[in-house]
């Protein structure tokens, strides 16, 4: 059987893939100052024109470090969307990946300057 599209695999693959790519390119230069961080989702809408088909499901992912140089840690959210029109699912999807987002840079043991200073240089 072939791997699902949208599935929690699929957006552990693509976490993977894209931190190791950040490091692999900026640890020797910015590894030791900087913390690295990833996003990624993939979701699909449910068409109303097709009612028995599935859908309005996603996953949503962010794989950051609080501190340089250390293992990275990960928040992993499996949305389900109950409204029924397709740009509506896209917004939901949207502020809950800007949210999840704020809070990783907001809520974190350690200042978030860091972070900030990297994104900028």
């Amino acid at each position: 059987m072939a791997a699902r599209y949208v599935s929690r695999q699929r957006l552990q693959a693509m976490l993977d893939l894209e931190f190791n790519l950040l490091v692999e390119r900026l640890d020797k230069t910015r590894g030791d100052k900087c913390t690295f961080f990833t996003f990624a989702d993939t979701v699909t809408t449910k068409h109303i024109s097709k009612p028995g088909e599935e859908g309005g499901q996603g996953w949503l992912g962010v794989k950051f470090q609080t501190v340089p140089q250390t293992e990275p840690s990960q928040i992993i959210i499996h949305a389900g969307c109950s409204i029924g029109k397709t740009p509506r699912q896209q917004e939901a999807v949207a502020s809950s990946a800007s949210t999840s987002s704020t809070a990783r840079f907001t809520r974190t043991a350690t200042p978030s300057r860091s972070s900030a200073r990297c994104l900028m240089a």
